[in-house]
């Protein structure tokens, strides 16, 4: 999941993330080890990333 930089930070990423999870019963994820504040979220909203790369 992408948000473009200038949408970061506005709660769009938690919407999305919570709608999916309504409608998936098992979400597959893949992040950048790097990307930190990806990581944490994903972790925020009880997801673990599958490989961080």
């Amino acid at each position: 999941m992408f948000i473009v930089k200038s949408d970061r930070n506005k709660g769009i990423g938690t919407k999305l993330i919570k709608y999916l999870q309504k409608e998936k019963e098992k979400l597959s994820l893949k992040v950048y080890k790097k990307n930190k504040k990806a990581v944490n979220f994903y972790h925020k909203h009880k997801n673990t990333p599958l490989n961080k790369k």
